[in-house]
Parts: C-alpha cells; structure tokens; sequence
C-alpha cells in the first residue's frame, strides 16, 4: 500500500471518529447530559457518516482495481494473452497488477513459441513428405531404368529415416520434458564413453583432414549411459560437420569439485550472438533455417538430456570462428525425495 493509500485511509478513519466526538460534544453543550437515546442517535450519525467514507474508500481504491484485475483476466481466459494493465490504476493493488502483467508477457511468449513450434514441426515434416510423395509417383514409371529405380528407391529410404528420426526425437524430448518420467542410471566410465564415441567420428574426421585433440581424465559417473552417449553423439556430430577441411576439434573432460565438465571445441563457421542464443530450441537452424539435412532438434535433446541429469549446458561461439559448447553434470545423482 502506498503512503497516499495509507493516508487516505488514515484520514477516513480519523474523520469518522471525529465526527463522533462533535456530535457527542455538540449534544453534550445542547442538553448538558445525554441519555441512552442520545447515545443511540450519535452512533448512528457517526456510523453512517463513517461507513460512507469507508465505502467510498474501499470502493475506490479496492472494488475498483479489483474489476480492473478481473477485466483482464477474462481477456487473458480467452486467448488475449496480449493484455497489459496499467498498475497506476490499482494503487492497493500494483504489485499484483505488475505481477499480471509479467504472467500476460510470459504466455504471450509462450504462445509465440508453440505457434513456431508448430509452424517448425509442419515444415519439417512437409520436406521429407514431398520427397516420398514425389519419387513414389516417379517410380510408377514402367519405363525407368533399373539404376533410375534404384535412385529413387534410396531417396525415399532416406526421406523416410529422416522422418522416423525426427518423429523419435520429439517422442524422446517429450517425454524427458515431463517431471515425472523416471531416469534409470547407473554408474560407467564417462572418459571410456567419449572415447567410444569419439571413435565413431575418425574416419569422418580424417576424410576432411581434421586435427583433433582429446584430454579426459579418468571419472565415473552416475546417469543414463544410452542417453550420455546422444549428447556426445550430437556435440560430436556438429563439430564435424561445421568445421572446414583442415580445421580442428578438442574434446576435453574434467573432474571440477562434484560435477564433470565435457567441454567439446571447434573451428568452425561458429554462429552469431542471436544464433548461440536460439541454439538449444527445437528446430532453430538459425538464419539459413531448413535448408541442412537436419532437423534441428539435435542440441535441444542434448539440453534436455543435461538438464534430466541436473547439469547445464551453455555454448559460446563467435560467427567465422568456431563454437564451444560446455556440459556440466553431477558425477552422483541426488537420491529421490521420499
């Protein structure tokens, strides 16, 4: 409540009891005593002037804001989530008008992402579907080669494991994202893990001629070895693939108090700061969005993942110089409450 709220009220307060006291003294001088029905009579003089400052109090500085508040939200309730209060109309009130004002901006974003989300979801889908759709139509050509047929056969194999993996991926986000879908782990090498995978990647990484340097120390940990491995997978994967023949890629693991610290490097195309900040969400592929072969949903499972684990993971990258992204994850899992 503000100081002119506080003193509005204070001065209906003072103001009723001060009429009380004029009219028993004004009384009191006009007849020298008072009996029970003076008494009576006061009271209700006093009351009723009392209660009228009171009304008109609570209803301009509560009634009043409090229909204010309830205007917006049967706005917000249907689907306005572009509402905004303005809180100096609601001086008892203004922190829970800001407050509504802070949850309307939140659900407007939230909005716009699950439109983008959806709008992402239809593009990537549409893609692999066109390419199926169109070579199955090419192939009912009876007069194609048999290299032609094959051709296309391949292209819609790949089309279709395009989009079996993007329907897996977001049936895997899904369901880590929900608080409580269970985590089985277990406790394995983390550095034999990176040193498996990273194995995957050297012929990929020697037909581009690639330096590469690798340092882990030698830690256990605690989590999901299948769902560790997808974020090496994907971390690895990108920094093949982004960086140019020549260039260079460290893979490094730490031990840092409780927590091991995966950090993977590169010299790569790196990205710009609205890039690096949009990097995690699903389907961002940036500026030049949908035209590589992925999906985009690569590093949104890798945060997912990490968070699951109750790590993070951030990336710091410079646009014509590379990426670096860093995992941090706590060697041993909290127990479970209760």
């Amino acid at each position: 409540m503000s100081d002119r709220t506080w003193l509005a009220f204070m001065l209906a307060v003072f103001t009723t009891f001060a009429v009380a006291i004029v009219v028993f003294a004004g009384m009191f001088a006009y007849k020298g005593e008072l009996g029970w029905l003076d008494l009576v009579i006061a009271a209700i003089v006093s009351s009723l002037v009392g209660g009228t400052l009171l009304y008109l109090f609570t209803k301009r500085f509560i009634m009043k804001p409090a229909d204010y508040l309830a205007s917006g939200m049967k706005r917000i309730a249907h689907g306005d989530f572009d509402t905004t209060l303005d809180v100096e109309k609601g001086r008892l009130i203004k922190g829970v008008l800001a407050d509504f004002n802070d949850m309307s901006e939140s659900l407007l974003q939230v909005e716009a992402l699950h439109e983008s989300f959806v709008s992402n979801v239809s593009h990537e889908f549409k893609t692999p579907l066109a390419y199926i759709q169109g070579y199955a139509t090419l192939l009912q050509d009876n007069d194609l080669s048999p290299a032609k047929r094959k051709d296309y056969s391949e292209h819609i194999n790949s089309a279709t494991r395009r989009l079996s993996n993007m329907i897996g991926n977001l049936l895997e986000i899904s369901n880590l994202s929900r608080p409580s879908a269970e985590l089985p782990t277990a406790v394995f090498s983390l550095d034999e893990q990176l040193r498996h995978v990273m194995a995957i990647f050297i012929p990929q990484i020697e037909g581009k001629e690639l330096e590469y340097d690798v340092e882990f120390d030698p830690i256990d940990i605690e989590g999901n070895e299948s769902l560790l491995e997808n974020v090496w997978t994907n971390l690895f994967s990108n920094a093949v693939k982004y960086t140019p023949r020549g260039g260079k890629i460290g893979v490094t693991l730490r031990r840092d108090g409780g927590e091991a610290v995966v950090v993977v490097s590169d010299t790569g195309c790196g990205m710009t700061a609205n890039q690096a900040a949009h990097a995690f969400d699903r389907f961002y592929q940036g500026e030049d969005s949908h035209v590589s072969d992925g999906s985009g949903l690569g590093l949104a499972i890798v945060k997912t993942v990490v968070k699951k684990h109750g790590g993070v993971v951030d990336v710091e990258s410079k646009l014509g110089h590379g990426s670096t992204f860093t995992v941090r994850l706590p060697i041993e899992q909290p127990a479970p409450i209760g």
